[in-house]
């Protein structure tokens, strides 16, 4: 969004100008639109849990704990998915391991 002075210069709103998209005119709407990318994906990574009384969240600390060990700052894009196996379901948390970039 372009603000506008008396005038009729547009100027680039605050905060917006590192980011500009030259398909759209205006701030980045993704990350592959910015020249400066705000983070390293580091990969795909999964958690998984076998029955138990909560397997969803088992699943999801041992995603936590997997991207801790792998260096990630956050864990983002998760997909949960749900196996029927003999010894109860199995959940396993899929997503994709991020490291944020130092300014």
């Amino acid at each position: 969004m372009a603000l506008q002075r008396s005038s009729g210069v547009p100027v680039s709103a605050p905060g917006a100008t590192q980011g500009q998209s030259s398909s759209a005119g205006g701030p980045a709407l993704s990350t592959r639109e910015t020249i400066v990318q705000p983070h390293v994906e580091l990969g795909v990574m999964f958690g998984q849990a076998l029955g138990g009384r909560e397997p969803v969240m088992s699943a999801l600390q041992n995603l936590q704990a997997i991207g801790q060990e792998h260096g990630c700052d956050a864990i983002i894009a998760v997909k949960l998915m749900q196996y029927p196996t003999s010894a109860g379901p199995a959940v396993v948390a899929y997503g994709t391991g991020v490291k944020f970039a130092k300014p």
